[in-house]
């Protein structure tokens, strides 16, 4: 089973970038929006895969939660995916 999961590690902050699908906070069914989630963590740490994981974990628990959405309706973006994001609104 492979796991993708995109995410950026700047000054001390680990930040996760998310599609989220049929969110009523983006237009209900059939509507796609982006959002974030960011942790900070120390700078001097050194985070394993399994830490970046279990991280994830828990930010997209608390976004599907905050979006009012399933787990499985948030799919991991790239940075790069979700700032042209922003470009077309």
């Amino acid at each position: 089973m492979n796991i993708t999961i995109y995410y950026t590690l700047e000054n001390g902050i680990l930040r996760f970038y998310f599609k989220a699908l049929d969110a009523r906070l983006f237009g209900g069914e059939g509507s796609t929006g982006y959002c974030s989630s960011e942790k900070e963590v120390s700078e001097n740490s050194s985070l394993s895969d399994i830490d970046i994981l279990a991280c994830y974990a828990v930010q997209a628990a608390s976004v599907a939660d905050a979006l009012g959405i399933d787990r499985l309706q948030l799919v991991s973006v790239t940075k790069e995916e979700y700032d042209a994001s922003d470009e077309e609104e």
